[in-house]
Formats: C-alpha cells, structure tokens, sequence
C-alpha cells in the first residue's frame, strides 16, 4: 500500500508556488528500493509545472534535486523508481517538491509511494562513497561504482552538497552489470565539503550515500631555524618546528638553502632536529629554510620563515705573491703585487700590511745599529704601494701580510736597496778642534746618514774676524780636498787670534751633501816685548827703582794694558831685573793673572801686588818708570818700597780683547722715543749654551760657571736615554774636589717634571763661596718632543723666578747643544719679548740662534712645538697666586663684569676648555681594539694610549690582555703618582686587582656609591674573608667608619708568584658626595680625607693612589687638583689651579670637568688656608 498522495491543480495557484509531500525519514539496514508514481497532465499541452524530488540526510540541507520532471505527459500515471544507498546508522527523508509554471494549467500528482525490500530494476544502486583526503592543490578523485540490472545510458554526476555538479572524468564498465564512473576535484582548502554519486533517467534517480572531501593544508614552520653555530664553511642549525601552520603529521623534514645572491638552491633531508650544512663558501650570507611534509601527494608545504645567517671568514688561502719593485729611487720603492681576489682572502673583511724593515746608524754611532719597522696598511683592492721617506742606499727587507678576522699569512721577505743620494750633512757635534796660535787640528765624524759610498770630503775655510787690526778680514776662501778614510785636517799658516769660518761637506755619486759649519778662532798669542836681555834698572833709591819699560808686540789682539807687579822676597835688598813674562788668557803660572793691590797683601798676605797698570798709549816708546814714586796707576797705588827688603819688579803685558760679546748681541726694533734703545736692556739672549759636559771637561765647566758668575743651570736631558749615556754626571752625591774647585750639594727638590739640587761653589785661593742652583727638566721624551708644554712652561718660569737678576748668564745644556736646548732658549727670548714689547719674533729669533750654531732647532716638530707653547702661554698667563695675596684676589675672581656679564673666574675655567687637549680617535687606538670595547664603561670616557697604565700580571689570565681604563697622571711632586680609572665592571674586577698589585697602589679612593640610582655599581672587594680575583687574592684585615668615610684594609697577594711578598692597601670610600651633585657636601669632610690620604701614603712610601668615581673623570680629577694644590701651598706658598687641572688634563681631558668642581678647587685651597690661620693663631695664644 501506499504511503501518501499529493495533488496540486495549478490553475487554481498562482506560478512559482510549491507544494511539498515529506516522507517519513528512514534508516534501512539493507538494499531498498522507492517506487512512486506522478501524474502530469494538460489539456492544451503545456507543463503544468515541475515536479522534483530531493533527499535529506540525517536532517541536513535537503541539497539539490536528484530526480525532477516537467512537461505534459498525457493522461496516465507514471511509475518511477528511487535507490537510496544510505543506510543505517544514517537516515534519510524523501521531499517531493511540486512548483506551479506560468500556464498554470493542469494537474500535478504523486501516488503509489512504495518502499520496497529488494533492489530497484529500473535504476542501479551506488556502492558505498568513500570520504577522500588530499593535500590541498592536488585532485581529488571520487569513484562512483553502480550496480545496474537493465541497460543504462545516462551519465553518472557527483553532486556536492551545496548544488554544483561535477561531470565524470571518465566511465568505466567493470562487468556486465557494474560501472564505474571517476570524478576529478581540484582540491583547495575550500573546496572542502560532502559529495554524493547521483543519476536519474525518465525511470527514476539514485542516489549515493554523502562523503566527506578531506583538504589538508601541508605543514609550515612558523619560526625561523636558529643557528647553533656557524664555521666559515658550515652552520648548524636547530630545525626549530614545533610549531606549524598546516596539518600533520609531519613524515619527512628537509632544508632548502642558498646563498642570498643566488637564485639556485639546494634541498637536503634532515633526520634530526639539528642539522650541519656543509660545504658552504666562507664569509658568505645564507638563506637557510625548512621544509615539512605529511602524508600524500603534494604534502610538502611551503618553506618556512628563512634564517639569515653568516659564514665566519677562512683563513686566507695562502700569503700574497709576486712582490716586485716597478720603481726603485733613492727614498722610494714603489712595489707591486698580484691581485686579490676572494678565493685568495676568503674573507669579505680583509686588509693588507706592508712591513718593511731597514736598519739605521742608532745616534750616529758606526756599528751600533737600531732597526726601524713599520707596517703600512694598503688601500682595499690594490696590488701597488710606493714606500716613501726611506733612506738612500739602504737594505729595505720588505714583507706582505694578509689578515681577515679568522687568522694572517705573511709573504717571505723580499729584500729591495734603494739607490745612493747625495748624503747628509756631518753633524756639528762631532766637529772637534783644537785651536792653537797658527794651527788648528779639525776632526770630524762620517755624517750619521751617508746615504751611500762616500767618496771624499771637501773642507773649505775662510777668516772672518779678528782681533788683530792689522789682519784683513774677510780673507780668501780656501777649499781642501780629503780621501773618504781621512776624517781630519791640520790647518797651517793661520794668523792668532782670528776667528775662521769652516765648512765640511762629504760626496757621493750622487754629489755634495749639506755643510756642516763652525766658527773656530785661534788662540791670542801673548805680546812679545823687544828685550834682548834682563834690562839693568836705570837708578834706584831708598824707597824706589826706576826701571825701563819698552812696549810690546800684541800678537793676534792689540795690548790691552800694562801692569807692574812687585813680589817681595827675604834677604838683603838687592833688586832683580826685570823679567819678560807671556800671558796666556786663563793660563800660564808665569804671569800674575789676578790683581791684587798693596793694601789686600797686607791684609791677606798674598805675594805680590799690582803697584801699576799703565794703559797702552802711555807706552808708545820705550818709557822709563819709577816704582814706588807713591802715586796711583788707574786705581794701584805705586807703594814706596821698604829699604829692608828684597823686591823682585816684573812687567807683563795683557792682551784681553772683549769685542764679540756684542757680534752676539740680539739688536730688537728701536723704540721710537730713544734711537739707542736697541742696545739698552736688549740683550735677551743673555744665556750659555753648550754641549753636555764630557767627564774630561767637567773642570772646565765648572771654572766656567765660576769664571762667568753663573747662578742657574738648566739640564734639559736625562743621564740616560734609550739605553745610552746622554751627559755624564758632573755633580757630586754629596760633595767633591773637581781641579780647584770644590762643589757641595745642599739639597735637592723632587718635583713631577723637574728636579732642583742647590750647589755650594768654592775655589781654592778665593774666600767667597757662590751658590749654584741646577734645575734639571726630567721630562723631555727620549724621541720628539713633550706631548704638551704646561710642564715646560712652568719649569722655565722657575727657572726665572729663582734667577738673581745681577747673576751672570744662564747655562743651558742638553746632550749635544742643540734641540732641546735650542727650544728652551727660543721660548726663554720671546716670553721676555711678548711681556717687554707686547709681540713676538719667533722666526728671526731662531735665525739668530742658528747664525751663531748651527742646527739649535733641528726639527719642524721642534719648530711647531715652539709656536704652540708660545701661544699657551700667551693664552694662558700666569695662574700662580701667592698664599699671602690669595683670598682677596679670589674674591676678585669672583666678581661679575657689569659689562661682560661674566667672571674672571668663569674665563678662566673657558680658557683651560680651550686650551684642553682633543683627543683624535688614533691616540685612543689600544682602547677601541675590539677584545677591549667590553671593559670600558663608556665609550666616550676612553684614556690616551700615552697615558695607559698596562698590566703586567698575565699568569692565569685568559688571552694575556693586559688593557684596563686606567690612566697615570702626575702630582705636584711626583710623576704618575695617581693611577684614574672608571668604578670595576664585573668583567674588569680582577683587572681592578691587577692594577692595584702591578702599579705598587697602597691607597683607593672611592668616590662614587655602591647603590647610587643612576647608575648602580658593584662592590668588588670581599667582606669579610677572603675572595681570589684572577690571579689575586684579596683579604680584608680590618675596617672602621664613620660618617664620612669608610677605611677598610686589605692585604693583596700574587697566587702565581707567592715569593713577590703580598701587598697592603688602605681603600678609602668617601661617604659624603652625592650622587646627583658635581661637588662633595662638605668641604670639611674632603679635607679630612685628603689628609688621612697624605698620612697613609707618607707612611707606605713610594706607593701610588688609585682614584676612581663613576666614569674616571670629574670627581676622581677634583680630588686629584686638590691634592696638588695642597702640595703647593705646604712647600712652595703658592696656589694654581689652573696648572694643577691643566696637568690633569694634559693626560685625561675629562678631569675637573665642570665649572663648579673647578670653583671647588678654589674654595678648598681657601678653606684649607683658613684652616691654617687659625692653627697658627691658636699656636700664638
């Protein structure tokens, strides 16, 4: 029987309405079959509208229609078959779905609807679907397999659930009554959905069960791979995927990588989760990505996030080759060598050296040679470098270095001579001569450069002056020629007392080098008087003798004077005739040379007196003369003589001609009020300048400085400089007999740069004693000259300070005269100059220096230097202010120009700022080494590699460094006597120890705070106990505080070097200076600090202080200036802070960096001199 009937007339509705018939859902076990009929019907032949039939399953969408008809088919019913293949669990419902058409005529019906147990005839049954899974991008393939027992000629179709149709691919019969049909979808992510096998005819549809289309996503890494490590021809990597987008699982990983200027790449299975990449080009950027993979095809995803990664360089290949010289010169080589290219260098950061080596003569002196190295940096891709500034005829030993971060090949040397030259100039300091009356003996050294084979020597000379009016000057030139082995010549024929001009040049091949000159006088023979024999006296009395006197032939200087001299002698009177004396200028015991009167003989009972001295006009003939006729001779009583004693009458001639004092007079610009000013207090170079005295000549010196009045001696040379001996030591330790002249030392002061030892100066026969001071510049270095000229400056202004101004001229010295002693002398003239006439003449000063020896300023650098400590000291002034005059002209100081709106104070302190040292990025090249950048605190606080304090315990270091941020600076009285460094990082700690044992450090001062908010620093010391360091261990022994400062005491010892003893250091941390603030809070409590400092420092000795704030700077400089100052004022009564900061400067720019710690500096040296006055009043009371 039937289930239900529907009917729909459509005439009676309007088009479009539906009608449905629902059936009950069902969930069969097995094959079925549905069976209806339709009616569709009209009378005129039009559709009377459609008639469709859908399936819902397990009440889902009903979807689309599987079976529908429409059309008019005639009076009858229609019988059709329906094969559902959904069976149970699941369960479907049949909708019958009747739609009115546009005619609206006629009938539409179902009827007859019969569910039946056994297959369908007129329809085939579909197998059950499959749910297929693919990766997405692939075709997924349906197969539809039916089961039909008539002939069947419609097309199968798979139906999605939403509608759309998908025809078959392809039909395939598989027997007689079995057909498969094969369905492609191409399958992206959302084309995921259910599809159904569906077919209909005019005999009915069937339809299949739905089955799921599966689109899986294959997998993506969502992070990067991490490097683990990377060599310069592999990187391992760490796969890095536990976290995918996509679907899983995951059955294969691979990574894909190449290089980033590559479009090829390569794809390697991994079956780990780290994996090494080999074979890779050094110094290279990599793109390195994985690759994962789940079941199916296509369900390899797409690569993940890439890692960007770096290969370390190689070393280089292999040293350069092919080194040749394209162009030799006599002061050049300009070499080539093959090109570069990355498979040599292996590196994309590479550079090439070029070192040579050459040896040199070291001072001039044959066989004792120094050898100079350089290594030169050549520009990035060129294979060419020229050489330059070499010296001529020299063995160049010439190598080549490649370098890039990962190690350096070094070439073989190749050995290259550069061609002859014409030679230097012999140095004027190895001109030695011995003038005599008509001969000199010249001696002279091979010049320190030869500059190839010397051939000869040319000595050329000339007579320009003399003090012989009857000599003609200037004479004739005369030129000599001498072999190459012949460094000497004896010059004959020569007139006394003339001064010749000498000229000494040597030859190459290449011609004439510079002349070496020097003015050499012969010596002034003594007047020769015309007595053939002892002349008789003329007559005699009681109390006189007369006696004739003849004049006498000067000989290379006219006759000066004439001078009687009586020697008494014991016995009977009988009188002596007189003798014919020479005298010889500071020689000759037979001649009376100093002049003693009548009146001093009997006072001092010397043996002989001056009774007359006749000038030479008086004498133009042979004079006869009464000695004893008791009157004055230009001052010398003519004393009658005593008729009981003996006398003996000698008559000597002085020639002492005094005319070159004014050939080496400096003349200046004449001021307009006095045309004669020129020579009134113009003789500025009022010194002596001199080669270091030799061990043979120290007598000489010393008679000397005796003979001239000298009080100051300036020493601008150590004994000893690179390991050789500079001047010989001519003072005594303690006191010492040179000749007649004893010479006693009353004390010595030490001071940073100079040191100043008072002499006490005797001479036998001579009651006066004279003072000597000796003040010897210690800081001049062994090579160019002083990095800045604050010490110079200051020693030379002591120099004049100390001077009495009736004492005879100065003494300078150096090593050989020149130089050094030079720059003193230039700087000495032209500071009286700027202070007398307001200008400066540094130019012809120099040029008068060098008329009167040659090379006094042998450098450019020498030069330069000149111009810049004439222009600080210009700048500058004079800072120094007495301790008496000190409060009253701070205060002026102080006071604010209405006009200027600033302070002579504030200028002051924008003057030091002007004149502070920039530090270039070259003078800080040890600091800015990359294995160093770590231990500096910042960046912009870095210390000059001058002023380094490097470490010299290197035993249980790794990598032996031996940099810390540490800087030496001087004190008043002490060079490097303060060590300033920035507060430990925690890798620099055990450097901080280091430093403290290398430099001898037995005081810290602290001047920061552990726990200061901006900027927290570490406490690096141990407490209580003991705690290693690196190689040091550090103890604390004790500790007291109060509320200004904490002293701990700590005992340092070396673990690899037990046997070095241990050291005691006294760590002072200062309580009172805020974080925040520039200045400490209390002026009282830095002092007291200062002082327990000075204590424990003069206990210990020679110990040095370590000083440390925050950044090494501003705090650590202040307490530094301080210390000075109170040095100043203890042993010299004097306050300059100027200098004291300037100094500190000159090795750290940033010390006393602002205006108020500057300010502070004042105010403490004002404070400690208060601090005194009232000691000293409450000693009065």
């Amino acid at each position: 029987g039937g289930w239900s009937f529907m009917m729909v007339n459509s005439s009676q509705h309007v088009a479009g309405q539906r009608a449905h018939l629902l059936l009950r859902s069902l969930s069969e076990n097995d094959t079925h079959c549905i069976q209806f009929s339709y009616f569709l019907y009209s009378r005129d032949g039009h559709s009377p509208g459609d008639l469709q039939l859908y399936i819902r399953v397990n009440g889902g969408p009903r979807g689309s229609a599987v079976w529908n008809v429409s059309g008019s088919h005639g009076r009858q019913w229609h019988q059709v078959e329906l094969a559902v293949s959904t069976f149970w669990p699941s369960e479907y419902q049949v909708v019958f779905e009747a739609s009115v058409s546009a005619e609206r005529r006629g009938y539409i019906a179902i009827d007859d609807i019969l569910l039946l147990n056994y297959p369908c005839y007129k329809v085939p049954h579909f197998s059950r679907l499959g749910d297929v899974e693919v990766n997405a991008g692939q075709n997924a393939t349906f197969q539809c397999v039916a089961t039909v027992s008539v002939t069947f000629s419609r097309s199968l179709s798979l139906q999605r659930r939403n509608g759309v149709v998908v025809a078959a691919s392809a039909i395939q019969r598989l027997s007689h009554k079995r057909l498969m049909a094969t369905f492609q979808v191409e399958a992206e992510r959302g084309e995921q959905d259910l599809y159904r096998c569906v077919t209909e005819s005019n005999r009915g549809a069937a339809v299949s069960n739905f089955a799921e289309l599966i689109v899986r996503v294959p997998p993506t890494p969502i992070a990067p791979p991490q490097l683990l490590r990377a060599g310069p021809t592999y990187l391992i990597i760490q796969l890095n995927t536990n976290s995918i987008v996509g679907d899983g699982p995951v059955i294969r990983r691979e990574i894909e990588y190449r290089a980033s200027q590559s479009p090829w790449s390569e794809t390697h299975g991994v079956g780990s989760l780290t994996y090494k990449v080999w074979h890779l080009e050094p110094d290279t950027e990599y793109r390195i990505s994985v690759l994962l993979t789940r079941p199916g095809e296509g369900g390899t995803g797409a690569p993940g996030p890439p890692l960007v990664s770096r290969t370390k360089c190689a070393e280089p290949m292999r040293a350069l080759r092919g080194l040749t010289a394209t162009e030799i010169q006599p002061r050049q080589l300009t070499l080539q060598w093959e090109p570069l290219g990355y498979n040599l260098t292996r590196c994309h950061t590479y550079s090439v050296s070029l070192c040579y080596r050459y040896s040199t003569p070291a001072g001039g002196s044959a066989g004792n040679n120094a050898t100079v190295r350089e290594c030169l940096s050549v520009e990035r891709n060129q294979s060419h470098f020229t050489l330059r500034d070499l010296p001529p005829f020299r063995s160049v030993h010439v190598r080549l270095a490649l370098e890039n971060p990962e190690g350096k090949k070094e070439s073989r040397e190749v050995t290259f001579q550069t061609e002859e030259d014409i030679p230097g100039g012999v140095a004027p300091e190895s001109l030695t001569f011995t003038p005599l009356d008509d001969m000199i003996f010249l001696k002279w050294e091979e010049p320190v450069e030869p500059n190839g084979v010397i051939t000869q020597y040319e000595i050329s000379y000339q007579g320009i002056e003399s003090s012989d009016p009857g000599i003609n000057v200037p004479g004739p030139r005369r030129t000599v020629s001498k072999l190459r082995n012949e460094t000497y010549h004896m010059f004959s024929g020569l007139h006394p007392g003339t001064t010749y001009l000498v000229s000494v040049r040597a030859r190459t091949s290449k011609g004439f080098g510079q002349t070496a000159l020097t003015e050499i006088t012969t010596n002034i023979s003594a007047p020769v008087f015309d007595y053939e024999d002892v002349p008789a006296p003329l007559s005699e009395s009681e109390s006189t003798i007369t006696v004739l006197l003849r004049p006498a032939l000067g000989r290379g200087a006219p006759v000066s004077a004439y001078q009687v001299v009586v020697v008494e002698e014991d016995g009977s009177r009988r009188v002596r005739r007189s003798r014919r004396r020479r005298r010889e200028l500071g020689s000759g015991s037979d001649c009376f040379p100093v002049p003693v009167s009548q009146v001093e003989t009997q006072s001092k009972g010397a043996p002989h007196y001056y009774t007359a001295e006749l000038p030479p006009s008086s004498l133009p003939e042979a004079t006869p003369f009464t000695v004893g006729d008791n009157h004055t001779y230009n001052g010398y009583w003519n004393t009658p003589l005593d008729p009981s004693k003996n006398y003996l009458v000698f008559f000597q001639a002085i020639s002492n001609f005094r005319g070159v004092n004014d050939r080496h007079r400096v003349k200046l610009h004449s001021l307009l009020a006095d045309p004669n000013s020129d020579y009134v207090n113009a003789n500025y170079i009022d010194v002596s300048y001199l080669l270091c005295p030799k061990q043979e000549m120290i007598y000489d010196f010393w008679r000397m400085v005796w003979q001239e009045n000298c009080f100051s001696i300036v020493m601008i040379t150590k004994l000893v400089e690179v390991g050789r001996m500079k001047c010989c030591k001519y003072w005594p330790e303690d006191s010492e007999l040179y000749g007649d002249i004893k010479i006693t030392l009353l004390k010595t002061e030490t001071l940073a740069e100079y040191t100043v030892r008072t002499f006490a100066m005797e001479r036998r026969g001579y009651p006066a004693k004279h003072e000597v001071c000796q003040f010897h510049f210690t800081s001049w270095p062994e090579h160019g000259v002083p990095y800045h000229a604050t010490g110079l400056l200051a020693f030379l202004r002591r120099v004049k300070a100390s001077t009495p101004p009736d004492a005879g001229p100065v003494v300078v010295h150096c090593s050989m005269g020149a130089g050094r002693t030079g720059c003193y002398i230039v700087l000495d003239v032209m500071l009286d100059m700027a202070e007398c006439e307001g200008v400066v003449d540094i130019y012809n000063c120099v040029k008068t220096l060098c008329s009167r020896r040659i090379n006094m300023i042998q450098t450019e650098e020498q030069y330069v230097f000149i111009h810049d400590a004439i222009l600080e000291a210009c700048l500058c002034g004079e800072t120094a202010i007495p301790v008496i005059e000190f409060a009253l002209t701070y205060k002026e100081m102080l006071r604010v120009d209405s006009q200027s709106n600033t302070s002579q104070l504030r200028e002051e302190f924008q003057t030091l700022n002007s004149v502070t040292p920039h530090l270039d990025v070259e003078e800080c090249s040890v600091s800015l080494l990359p294995r160093n950048r770590e231990k500096n605190r910042s960046m912009d606080v870095l210390p000059p590699d001058r002023a380094l304090a490097f470490l010299v315990t290197t035993e249980g270091v790794a990598e032996g460094n031996s940099y810390i941020n540490a800087a030496l600076t001087d004190s008043f009285h002490r060079p490097a006597a303060f060590v300033v460094t920035p507060h430990p990082l925690p890798g620099t700690t055990a450097d901080f120890w280091r430093l403290v044992y290398d430099y001898g450090c037995t005081s810290v001062v602290m001047l920061n705070q552990i726990n200061q908010s901006n900027s927290p620093c570490l406490q690096y010391w141990p407490e209580p106990g003991l705690q290693q360091f690196g190689p040091m261990t550090v103890e604390l022994l004790s500790m007291m505080a109060d509320d200004d400062v904490i002293i701990r005491l700590f005992r340092v010892q070396n673990i690899m070097r037990l046997q070095e003893g241990q050291l005691v250091v006294r760590h002072f941390q200062f309580l009172r200076w805020s974080p925040y603030r520039d200045v400490p809070d209390s002026k009282k409590a830095f002092l007291s600090l200062l002082a327990q400092v000075h204590n424990w420092q003069r206990e210990c000795g020679e110990g040095r202080t370590i000083v440390h704030c925050l950044n090494g700077g501003g705090r650590s400089g202040t307490f530094c200036a301080c210390t000075m100052l109170l040095e100043m004022i203890r042993h010299h009564s004097v306050v300059d802070v100027f200098y004291a900061a300037k100094t500190l400067r000159n090795s750290k720019p940033n010390m006393v960096e602002t205006m108020e710690q500057y300010r502070f500096c004042y105010d403490l040296a004002l404070e400690y001199l208060d601090a005194l006055d009232c000691l000293s009043e409450i000693e009065v009371r």
